[in-house]
């Protein structure tokens, strides 16, 4: 199975995968490609251990007496071919999981996408197979004051367990590229969530360090690192690129949210970041069931769920329980959002489950 990327407006140029300034216009790319492609990209992507999504890119270019347009040149610049296909990727399988198509059977036989940019108006479109998207669009999208709003992170990703199973395992599995871009997408996931357009409302982290180390657990992070374990990578039966890119999206709510002066339960701490795991749609299939567990503050799946249930009550909420926690923490924040005490809305909330 291939997936072509047709680029017919410039001459193509090596593209990399950049995780820093063009935030802004890639995030813009990829909502649009979410948008558009949904007809044609759910059925799209095979997976096989060695190559997931079995990507084999074919170029088409015109000669070099035709002009570079802008919008084709910031294509290469600011987006580019690798994180395109990654976005694909992503989008493949964050449509196969909303539309609930496991199996291939529920899906579209569909076995190539061409991805054009294109001398065009608009924005994009999809046809059959094809997605187009506008030079033009691309070329005047002014990000001057979403650049000064977002503010430059960058990722590094080492595997220091490379001679182990679950090293190697990364790094045929996984990757070093498409762990950027889960850093960065996670990034952008957890700053919406949490509310958080402004830098002043962030931590200031500029740099955001992934190890991959011989140590055993699942993973941890520490100011601004994540530490994951070869153990855990090696050793896990499942999709292991879909469990590690929900452990990244866990760690990485750790890596901003704000913890009370560490006077937030660690429950409530381990909760939330299981909550954006949860909002992420990369839950996975052994996490309790709504209305379980013993107590609120239990932590992890247990309290993502209530917190869950919270956020339904008042849209919002745990981006602005983390908001509070800047400063401190209080139970009282729950009567402030929510005008119940946490042990009410914990009774509330079993209650509606059956529990």
């Amino acid at each position: 199975m291939r997936l072509h990327l047709g680029h017919p407006n410039y001459v193509h140029k090596p593209a990399n995968i950049l995780c820093k300034s063009n935030t802004t216009i890639r995030n813009l790319f990829h909502y649009h490609l979410l948008d558009h492609v949904s007809p044609c990209l759910c059925p799209l992507f095979a997976s096989t251990p060695s190559n997931q999504h079995g990507f084999d890119p074919q170029w088409t270019t015109l000669s070099p007496t035709e002009p570079v347009l802008a919008g084709g040149a910031r294509f290469t610049r600011d987006i580019g071919v690798d994180y395109s296909k990654q976005t694909l990727a992503s989008a493949t399988d964050f449509i196969w999981r909303t539309f609930q198509q496991s199996n291939a059977a529920g899906r579209k036989n569909i076995q190539t996408v061409n991805l054009f940019i294109d001398v065009m108006g608009g924005d994009a479109y999809a046809i059959n197979n094809e997605i187009h998207v506008s030079n033009d669009y691309m070329g005047n999208y002014s990000v001057l004051l979403a650049i000064n709003a977002v503010s430059a992170v960058d990722y590094t990703v080492t595997n220091r367990a490379s001679a182990t199973a679950g090293g190697a395992r990364f790094t045929r599995d996984i990757g070093v590229d498409h762990s950027k871009q889960t850093l960065a997408s996670a990034t952008d996931f957890i700053w919406r969530t949490f509310q958080q357009s402004n830098a002043a409302d962030r931590k200031n982290v500029q740099t955001v360090n992934l190890f991959i180390d011989v140590m055993g657990g699942v993973a941890y992070a520490t100011n601004n690192e994540i530490h994951v374990s070869n153990d855990y990578i090696g050793n896990y039966s499942g999709d292991v690129r879909r469990e590690i890119t929900g452990v990244l999206y866990h760690e990485m709510a750790h890596i901003w949210q704000w913890n009370g002066n560490g006077q937030t339960p660690g429950g409530l701490i381990e909760g939330i970041a299981d909550f954006v795991r949860l909002k992420a749609n990369y839950a996975p299939s052994h996490w309790v069931q709504a209305g379980q567990g013993d107590r609120w503050d239990q932590g992890y799946d247990v309290t993502a769920k209530f917190l869950d249930y919270c956020n339904g009550l008042r849209n919002g909420f745990v981006a602005e329980l983390n908001k509070k926690m800047k400063t401190g923490y209080s139970a009282q924040y729950f009567v402030d959002l929510l005008g119940k005490t946490v042990d009410q809305l914990w009774k509330d909330y079993k209650a509606k489950y059956g529990q």
